[in-house]
This record gives structure tokens, sequence and C-alpha cells, in this order.
């Protein structure tokens, strides 16, 4: 389920309410975070879609299917590349190095310059936007625009924790296939692709476990620290938008403004903080 929300010419806000189909698989390690991704993915390209047209259902249905193939294909090759650059190292822990650190430069390096563009200035905005919403319904606070600006921008269990996540399972996982020639590192990265996704979903899921402890510190500095390029400060009209959202998720639930619930990933509450 997700509540989405748009300012409409008139300034108005205009909402919806998107609910995604149950998957069989759900309930299957590994598969479950492919496809709780995929879904995810489809719901936010459809959103995307639907404040463009609001008036298009079918539009938005398969503009959201293309725009979730097309991010899963560019996770794919983001796990692809970096086996390339890593056949101009020398031993395969040397490989295994570069492999990770062209990785992490490809990520930082995109969102770095992706923030210095207009549009998604706008977009980095809208993030914040969000998580200010959750984190002040979290704490139970009143869901206006001086309550939230006073709150931070960051938010330790944001999807951002996800890319974090699949970085640490490429590390692990790809050394362990080898030292072999070049076209079976790039390729195996690509077969593997779904594998990593999945695993690196169910490490999202095992760091809700890890709250508190050195291995869960040091994922949550890792996440807010990638945060810091995601996230900009939201303008007021962006949190009222944020606020809409949520309220649209809220009372779809009967889930009241200020019963105090955490949030996690994906945004279903799950538990009182």
């Amino acid at each position: 389920m997700a509540g989405v929300a748009a300012r409409t010419s008139e300034g108005g806000v205009r909402t919806r309410l998107l609910i995604a189909s149950p998957s069989p698989l759900a309930r299957v390690p590994v598969l479950r975070g492919l496809t709780a991704l995929t879904g995810t993915l489809n719901l936010g390209a459809e959103a995307a879609a639907w404040a463009s047209n609001p008036a298009s259902r079918e539009h938005s249905t398969q503009a959201g299917g293309t725009s979730a193939s097309s991010l899963l294909f560019a996770l794919a090759l983001w796990l692809v590349l970096p086996a390339g650059a890593a056949e101009l190292a020398g031993p395969w822990w040397g490989r295994a190095i570069v492999e990770t650190v062209v990785r992490i430069a490809l990520l930082v390096g995109y969102l770095a310059i992706a923030a210095r563009m207009g549009a998604m200035q706008r977009t980095f905005q809208y993030h914040a936007a969000e998580h200010m919403a959750i984190r002040g319904f979290e704490l139970g606070r009143q869901l206006t625009v001086p309550s939230l600006r006073r709150l931070e921008s960051a938010h330790p269990r944001c999807g951002t924790s996800f890319l974090v996540a699949l970085i640490i399972v490429s590390a692990v996982l790809f050394p362990l296939l080898g030292v072999r020639p070049g076209w079976w590192r790039v390729a195996s990265r690509l077969v593997l692709a779904p594998l990593a996704i999945g695993l690196a979903a169910e490490l999202v899921r095992f760091e809700a476990r890890l709250d508190g402890s050195r291995p869960g510190r040091a994922l949550v500095a890792a996440n807010l620290a990638l945060q810091r390029l995601t996230t900009r400060q939201p303008d007021d009209e962006q949190l009222q938008v944020a606020i809409a959202a949520l309220d649209t998720c809220l009372e779809a639930e009967g889930t009241p403004r200020t019963s105090g619930q955490r949030i996690d990933a994906i945004g279903r509450p799950t538990r009182r903080v």
C-alpha cells in the first residue's frame, strides 16, 4: 500500500491510494526480497506516472511496469560494470577490492551529479519531506509543517539501506566465485544479480534485528551517510504534500495520526516506539 499526493496547478493537493497485488513468494526467503523490490519499484513508477497524468489509469500502470523494469536493469548493470574494471587488477583479492571500490564510486558519483540537477533536487527534497513526515508520526507529533520542520531529513530505515546492503552482499558473494576468465566474471554478475538483490533485501530485514548493536549501528551510519546525497531540505509546500500522502495511508488503515507506530523500510507500520 502506498499513499500518493501531488500538488495541482490550482495550488491544492490531490491524493490517491495505490495497492500492490499480493505475491505468493512473499514468505520465501531471498525471493521475497526480489518480489518486494519489484513491487515497490512498480508502485513508485506508477505513482510518478499518476502525478503527471492522473486521468489515465492504464497509462500509469504501463509506465509503472516499464520504469520498474528499467530500474532493475540499471541495478544489474551496476553490478556488472565494476567486474569489467576489475580485470585491470592483478590477484583475486585485488580484483575484489577494485570491483567493490568502483561499485561504490559509481553510486556516489551518480548521486553527487544528480543532486546538482534541478529536477533531482526537487526529488531529493520530497524524499526528505517523506522522512520528516514519517519521523513525526513515529514520535507521535502533530502532522503539521511547523512541527515537522524541526526534525532531521534523514531516516535510519530509509530504502537507501538496500543499496548499502547490496554493496556489502556483492563484496562477499562475487569473490567466492574465484578467479575466472573475464567473460565469466562479467556474465556471472549478471546471472547472479537476482540472487544478490534478494540477499541484500534479507540483510535489510536482518538489520532491524541488530538494532542497537555495533553491526547495526555501522549499517545505520552508512545509510545515513548516503542520505546526505539523496535528501535536501524541503519547503513548506513539499512538507504539506508528504503529510497528505501519509494521511492517505493512515486513513485507509484506520490508524490514528498520534499512534506513534514505527514504520519499516517499505512503509508499513510495525510497532509502537
